[in-house]
């Protein structure tokens, strides 16, 4: 017999194992072939016996593969190398508890070599929400709290503002208190443009910037003083109408008595500062020197700043376009943070 021994996925589909082992005749009984861990060029087979793919196997025999006892055997390995042969008892473990024994692993390497075998699927119970069907039967509001978790920041607040009116007249005086206490987390959350987060968001789904932003909210909450904080382009990936929020943001953690750094190029949140430090003269290997510092005003007057005239408004900021009527009375404008974009225009309102 000979066989190559393949791990197949939760859905079934054989696939070689990153270790594989091969079953063989020989003379001493049955052998083992095994390819041992390692770098790739290592990876030498300690026999030289020809391999096989695993033939189609019947359901029952798959069974045994994938949920089967475990069971101990004695192999005899042999080496191809010095004709020498050693006798192992090997235990024989069934597919599902290899894998999920090795997503235990403290080996990152060994749990990035067993997602190959795993595929995510919707649970048929929860429905992806991770709630007990208990926890799903009470609801606020006609809604349950999957359905609440679903919504963004913004239609959090509105389904709030009308929760009052539906609940009993002795719930008042708690749901005030509670409604208050929600509303002070939610509305920093608005000032950064985030009111299209819903809250079951996945954390690793989200931007730098997005990240970045809520971090700086949760921090103004915390009420910290006498700390530094180095803010690398908040306003990435943030809308116009909401560069003034992030602005009272980043004022209101700076009053809070701490040092607030920010590597900025929005023109709005530079002249809120309270001392710019401009480098330059251009990108990269050519920049990196000072070329000017001072308040928003001395730089508007500096002749050796590159910035100053921009906050003036003496220049225009490379990019920028006259407004022209889009479709449905939108204004068209190009981006204007870029001077070498050539993208085409974009809509705003």
């Amino acid at each position: 017999m000979l066989a190559e021994l393949a791990q197949p996925d939760y859905t079934g589909r054989p696939g070689p194992a990153p270790a594989c082992a091969v079953v063989t005749p020989s003379s001493a009984g049955d052998g083992v072939r095994f390819w041992p861990s390692g770098p790739r060029r290592s990876r030498t087979p300690l026999t030289t016996a020809p391999t096989a793919k695993m033939p189609a196997i019947h359901h029952h025999e798959r069974d045994i593969v994938l949920h089967g006892e475990p069971v101990q055997r004695r192999v005899t390995l042999h080496s191809g190398r010095n004709e020498r042969s050693v006798q192992l008892s090997v235990n024989y473990d069934n597919a599902v508890a290899a894998v999920e024994r090795s997503l235990r692993s403290d080996n990152e390497r060994t749990r990035r070599l067993v997602q190959r075998f795993l595929v995510t699927r919707v649970c048929s119970v929860c429905h992806g929400t991770r709630l007990r069907p208990e926890a799903l039967a009470s609801q606020l509001g006609s809604r349950n709290l999957a359905e609440i978790s679903a919504l963004s920041v913004g239609e959090l607040r509105e389904f709030m503002a009308g929760l009052p009116a539906g609940l009993p007249a002795e719930l008042s005086r708690m749901t005030t208190g509670l409604l208050a206490e929600l509303n002070g987390r939610l509305m920093p959350l608005l000032d950064v443009g985030l009111s299209y987060l819903t809250l079951d968001r996945a954390g690793a789904s989200l931007s730098t910037g997005e990240r970045q932003r809520i971090e700086l909210t949760s921090t103004v909450r915390a009420s910290t003083t006498g700390m530094l904080y180095v803010l690398d382009e908040p306003s990435v990936g943030l809308h116009p109408s909401n560069v003034q929020g992030l602005r009272k943001t980043i004022t209101a953690l700076a009053g809070n008595g701490n040092s607030v750094v920010v590597v900025e190029h929005e023109r709005e949140l530079i002249r809120s500062a309270d001392w710019i430090i401009e480098l330059g003269p251009r990108a990269g290997a050519k920049g990196g020197t000072v070329i000017a510092q001072g308040t928003p005003g001395q730089l508007e007057t500096d002749p050796q700043s590159v910035t100053g005239p921009f906050l003036a408004g003496a220049a225009a900021v490379p990019g920028d376009r006259p407004t022209r009527v889009g479709p449905g009375g939108r204004s068209l404008s190009r981006s204007a943070t870029c001077t070498t974009c050539t993208a085409s225009p974009r809509l705003s309102r």
